[in-house]
């Protein structure tokens, strides 16, 4: 968070576009953000975009920013990964997973 914090103070976020991402982050920090700041930041930026990468994602993702083929099951997933703003009421990995199903039916 203190990264986070000295980001969002290096720059000025008001009435800006601002993508955060922070790359080869456990899940365990993940889950102890602090998502109010996060919120915060949000509510001062016109676009507040925050993705963490777990260490492994961060690998594929350098892969693939390197020019490498990705699959388009591991697109669908990095994608779920990087949303933020889902409606109210539905579920992050439900939705993940229901796409995943879907994609598989279609091969």
């Amino acid at each position: 968070m203190d990264a986070v914090r000295a980001n969002a103070e290096k720059f000025d976020c008001k009435d800006a576009i601002v993508r955060q991402v922070v790359e080869n982050i456990s899940r365990s920090v993940d889950n102890s953000l602090d998502r109010s700041y996060i919120k915060t930041l949000r509510g001062i930026a016109t676009d507040f975009t925050f993705t963490t990468r777990k260490p492994e994602e961060s690998t594929r993702k350098s892969a693939v920013a390197a020019g490498a083929a990705v699959s388009l099951e591991a697109e669908w997933s990095d994608f779920c990964d990087d949303i933020t703003d889902l409606p109210a009421g539905i579920d992050k990995e439900t939705f993940k997973k229901m796409g995943a199903e879907y994609l598989e039916a279609v091969k």
